[in-house]
């Protein structure tokens, strides 16, 4: 069994631009050491991030399984519930805007449906490996953790929850300085212990605010700090604090005089708090220690204070007097325990490398089909062309409705047949350049081009225009167009039919389209109306058109 690839060395690589170089001088020995034979494991555990090692390892035939601190990874985990925000994203499940919702929930069925679909492509993710759903599927996944310090999700079998994984009854011992000062704080006088781990860097103004505000005679402050960040502190230090380089985390936390942790809540100390039943007043510097520490918020394990924030006294007096933080911590603790630890974690990679824990791989995990499909995605897209359709078919109804004014005599149905005269009732003195054509049928008046020019001839001979565009003089010939309800363009079907109108009226008439103001106001103003034949004393008889409100193309 093998257990490889350091998650610190990743970040910090991956945070130096050289993450290709990483890959390179990762995959190439491990490469050359599993094709010499020296080393031919049956089974592995990697630690998660796992970098290109997973995907050696499976491309050499090598089963493994994956040691994670949280299940709450997404989007980079397959199968984390949708709700869960991703690390760097800092918000409460529980608290969640719209705007939270569409980037969490909207971005991780997006971010999950687009690398699902890169791998059915044939992508090798070979930058970040990871990312890559297959090279998940079916895998044993041991998280330390419990559900309740993480957001509680369905998850498959095969991930497990183990709880933490370190043997703690091995703890360090302090150092003699730190064991004589906590001999004399007097019983009954609680201690905070103050940690920001060996990353984070605190600035001299930062250190020595921070030494202001943790001056108490409420409680005693147990600080580890580096020596290179101890130039902030005073000459004299007040004697209800203790600063030291070096203090093991786990002892501290287990000492019975502390009785809550300043922490920037990385991983591992969350964890060891937690296993000890301390309450976190929790100051996150980077990466997903914001995340962290809104777990442990919405646990009711501890408090929060603003991504990069200064130690603030009121948070550390609301958790070392209010029980209910320690009794939450307290909780938790016991569920570390429940969940099985080391003894636990033994027991399922033993039976992991055997090949026991195959029946335990679920139906949507066995390809990307059954992952498609068995998700619903099929009848997610089938609702909504479903919906597009009902939405296309209700608005062109309403249109269609719309255009049908009130007064207009229908029972003349089907629509006017094209070659019958149209005149303006209220003549309007038009600009230049402009001409008006109502067309017929259920489509609107439309101002264009008029397409021909107007002859010497008492009548000029014009076709119909297409309702999509204007006259194209190279079809001439070959346009047809509607005829009563029916709408044809094809060529051949029908000869062009004559539009009646004398010299005089293609003259006030047919102009050049103008598109400006002016000819838009004074035509919108102008009525339609169709000659519909004469009576018996020859008089033209005038009846609305059947058609909208004009408007300018």
């Amino acid at each position: 069994m093998a257990l490889t690839n350091s998650t610190l060395k990743q970040i910090r690589t991956s945070a130096g631009g050289i993450f290709s170089a990483y890959i390179s001088s990762v995959r190439e020995p491990l490469t050359q050491i599993l094709e010499s034979g020296i080393v031919k494991p049956r089974f592995a555990l990697v630690t998660f991030p796992m970098g290109v090692v997973g995907q050696i390892l499976q491309d050499h035939g090598v089963d493994l399984a994956v040691n994670m601190p949280t299940a709450v990874l997404p989007p980079i985990i397959p199968w984390a519930a949708p709700y869960i925000p991703i690390p760097f994203y800092h918000v409460s499940v529980y608290g969640m805007t719209l705007l939270d919702r569409l980037i969490v929930v909207g971005g991780s069925h997006v971010f999950q449906l687009a690398m699902h679909i890169a791998a059915a492509a044939g992508s090798k993710f070979y930058y970040i490996p990871d990312l890559n759903p297959a090279l998940w599927r079916g895998r044993l996944v041991l998280v330390n953790n419990v559900p309740g310090l993480d957001y509680p999700q369905p998850l498959p079998p095969l991930v497990q929850y183990t709880g933490p994984v370190t043997d703690l009854a091995k703890m360090e011992k302090f150092p003699s300085e730190v064991e004589t000062w906590l001999k004399t704080v007097p019983k009954g006088s609680p201690v905070v212990y103050v940690s920001f781990g060996s990353v984070a860097y605190l600035a001299r103004e930062r250190v020595q605010a921070m030494v202001a505000t943790l001056t108490s005679a409420q409680y005693h402050v147990l600080w580890a700090l580096p020596k290179s960040q101890q130039e902030g502190l005073p000459a004299s230090m007040p004697s209800s604090i203790l600063v030291h380089h070096w203090i093991p985390t786990p002892r501290a936390l287990a000492h019975p005089k502390v009785v809550a942790f300043i922490s920037h809540c990385g991983g591992n100390s969350v964890s060891e708090s937690m296993a000890m039943g301390v309450p976190i007043i929790g100051y996150p510097q980077f990466s997903d220690q914001p995340a962290v520490c809104q777990r442990v918020a919405d646990a009711g394990a501890g408090v929060v204070g603003a991504k990069g924030g200064w130690v603030q006294a009121k948070d550390v007096l609301e958790v070392v007097t209010d029980p209910a933080y320690t009794k939450r911590a307290q909780s938790i603790a016991r569920l570390f325990k429940g969940f099985g630890g080391v003894s636990k974690a033994a027991d399922l990679l033993e039976m992991g490398a055997k090949g026991d824990l195959a029946l335990l791989q679920t139906p949507t995990e066995r390809s990307l089909k059954a992952w498609f499909l068995l998700n619903g995605y099929d009848l997610l897209l089938l609702g909504v062309l479903a919906s597009h359709l009902v939405i296309f078919t209700l608005a062109r109804t309403a249109m269609l409705q719309s255009e049908q004014k009130p007064g207009v005599d229908t029972s003349r149905r089907p629509f006017l047949q094209f070659g019958q005269r149209y005149e303006v009732e209220k003549p309007v003195e038009l600009p230049a350049e402009t001409a008006a054509f109502g067309t017929v049928g259920s489509l609107r008046p439309i101002i264009r081009p008029l397409g021909c020019e107007p002859s010497s001839a008492q009548r000029a001979r014009c076709v119909e225009l297409r309702a999509s565009g204007g006259y194209n003089k190279d079809k001439l010939e070959k346009e047809a167009f509607f005829t009563g309800d029916l709408f044809k363009s094809w060529q051949g079907l029908f000869k062009p039919k004559e539009v009646e109108m004398t010299e005089e009226e293609l003259d006030a008439v047919a102009k050049r389209e103008a598109r400006s103001l002016a000819a838009e106001k004074a035509l919108t103003s102008m009525k339609l109306n169709v000659l519909a034949g004469e009576d018996e004393e020859g008089v033209p008889l005038r009846r609305p058109a059947p058609i909208g409100i004009l408007q300018t193309q």
